[in-house]
């Protein structure tokens, strides 16, 4: 569950329970990490890895 199913930072917060910034937060580490800007580069550059976000 997560941003390559399409979710929202709302929607993932939601479902986790816990607030908006973490999931802001903890999205912007990955893709500091992964060396994206975007979620469209991190889909594409997770699932052509063959991997889960």
């Amino acid at each position: 569950m997560g941003i390559t199913d399409g979710l929202t930072n709302v929607e993932i917060a939601d479902r986790l329970h816990i607030s908006e910034k973490a999931v802001r937060n903890h999205i912007s580490h990955r893709f500091s990490k992964l060396g994206v800007h975007s979620r469209a580069q991190a889909i594409f550059l997770v699932r052509d890895h063959g991997l889960d976000a």
